[in-house]
Formats: structure tokens, C-alpha cells, sequence
């Protein structure tokens, strides 16, 4: 599939079946998951990059393998995410990415990292990002303070200084991020 006909493709609504239809294209690499990927990151049309982000994340989920391709560019990019929708789908999967049980954590570079908890401290902090975002990068960070020792402490910091919205979802998170914190 070139790259305009997959562009005209994510440029209409699209149900969770042709998403994940998509998906399936990707790991039977009718569709290029670079494409994808570059789609999510930098297109014009804000449709356009959310749809890609979603096909990335299921691609993630149900066919990680393909989604290997793109891992190290996908860490090393994380904070350039600049349209909302996709950096949900960014910090979900990222959230997924960073979990202790990710033996790929442990193969990536220094400067990788630093992108991802720079992207997500930034996301985290904006009053503008989202709550469903910010959600995700605390569990973001709180994953990776086991890598990096000073996050924990960064990362309590802003919690209990209550510097975020107070939304009963991003309070609840917290008091769940503040409870693993101590562990």
C-alpha cells in the first residue's frame, strides 16, 4: 500500500475493526509500520495522526513483534507527540512499554529514557494536557523511578504539592501512585 492511499484511508472515520484491520495489514506488512509510525508523528491532518496513533497502539497490543520495528523510534520521539489524542495512545503505550516486566527496558539507550521521562514530567506538569494523559504518565513514571532512583522522589514531589487538576480519576491515580511510591 503506498503511502498516499494509507493516508486516504486514515482520513475517514474509521471503526475498531478497520483499526485493527490496519493493524493486521501492518503485520502481514501490507502496510509499512514506518509509514504508521511517521503518520502518528508528524501529518497536517490532526485525524490523520490520531488514527495512525491508534493503529500503532494496536499493533503494540496484538502484534508486538511488528511493533519491535519501531520501538527504539518510538521512545527516542515520545515527547515530540504534539497532538493530544495521539499522545493518549502515546502515554498508554508507554505506560505498557515501561513496566518492570519488560525485559526491553533493560536494552534501552540512556538518551531513550531521558526522552520518556522528560515527555512524560512535561505531559504530567502542563495544566493544558489532559487528564487521561496525565494519569498515564504518572504510571509512566512510576515505572521507570525503579530504573532511575531520583524520579520517585521528583515525582512525590508534585503529587503531594497537589499541582495537578483535582478530577476524582487523576486523585484517585495519585493516592495509587503515592502507595507504590512507598514500596
Amino acid at each position: 500500500m503506498t503511502l498516499q492511499e494509507l493516508v486516504d484511508i486514515l482520513k475517514s472515520n474509521h471503526s475498531k475493526k478497520d483499526i485493527l484491520d490496519l493493524a493486521s495489514k501492518v503485520n502481514r506488512k501490507i502496510v509499512k509500520i514506518r509509514d504508521i509510525y511517521n503518520l502518528s508523528l508528524e501529518h497536517d491532518d490532526p485525524q490523520v495522526v490520531f488514527r495512525a496513533a491508534w493503529v500503532l497502539e494496536n499493533v503494540y497490543v496484538y502484534y508486538p513483534s511488528a511493533f519491535d520495528n519501531i520501538q527504539r523510534l518510538f521512545l527516542r520521539d515520545y515527547s515530540k507527540q504534539k497532538n493530544r489524542s495521539a499522545q493518549r495512545i502515546y502515554s498508554k503505550i508507554a505506560m505498557h512499554i515501561s513496566q518492570p516486566v519488560q525485559s526491553f527496558m533493560n536494552q534501552v539507550k540512556h538518551e531513550n529514557l531521558d526522552t520518556l521521562i522528560e515527555g512524560s514530567f512535561d505531559w504530567l506538569i502542563d495544566p493544558e494536557t489532559p487528564v487521561a494523559i496525565q494519569c498515564n504518565c504518572m504510571d509512566v513514571l512510576c515505572n521507570l523511578s525503579k530504573k532511575e532512583d531520583w524520579i520517585a522522589g521528583e515525582l512525590r514531589n508534585i503529587l503531594e504539592q497537589n499541582l495537578l487538576s483535582n478530577s476524582p480519576a487523576l486523585l484517585s491515580r495519585t493516592k495509587s501512585v503515592l502507595k507504590k511510591l512507598k514500596h
